[in-house]
C-alpha cells in the first residue's frame, strides 16, 4: 500500500497534510514558497517530525520537490519628482503556481 503524504501549493505556501509513518504522528506544515523563487526546493521530513529546506544537514527522508518560477516585476509610474521628471517604482508580481508540478515521494515503512 503507497504511503504518499498530501502536498499542495496554495496561496504562494507548500501545504503539507498531517500524516503518520515510521516516527509517529507528523503534524500539518505549511512553507513559505516566495523566498525560494527561481530555485529549485526539496523538503526534508527530519527524525525529530520537523521539516526542513536545510541542504546542508542530514535528514530522515525527503518528502518534496518543487522548482518555484522565478520572480518577476513590474512598473509602476508614481507621481512625478519635484522637478517633475516622472518617476516610476518596481513592484513585485506574486508567483505564479499554476502549472507548477510538485513532486512528492512515498514515504517508508
Amino acid at each position: 500500500m503507497e504511503n504518499i503524504p498530501v502536498v499542495l501549493i496554495v496561496d504562494g505556501k507548500l501545504s503539507i497534510e498531517a500524516f503518520t509513518c515510521a516516527l509517529g504522528q507528523i503534524a500539518a506544515a505549511e512553507i513559505d514558497l516566495t523566498p525560494f523563487a527561481g530555485e529549485r526546493v526539496r523538503i526534508w521530513l527530519d527524525a525529530d517530525g520537523q521539516f526542513s529546506t536545510d541542504k546542508r544537514k542530514d535528514h530522515y527522508w525527503q518528502i518534496a520537490e518543487v522548482d518555484v518560477p522565478a520572480q518577476t516585476y513590474r512598473d509602476i509610474e508614481g507621481e512625478p519628482d519635484s522637478e517633475g521628471r516622472a518617476t516610476v517604482q518596481r513592484e513585485a508580481v506574486p508567483i505564479d503556481f499554476a502549472n507548477v508540478e510538485v513532486l512528492v515521494w512515498e514515504l517508508p515503512e
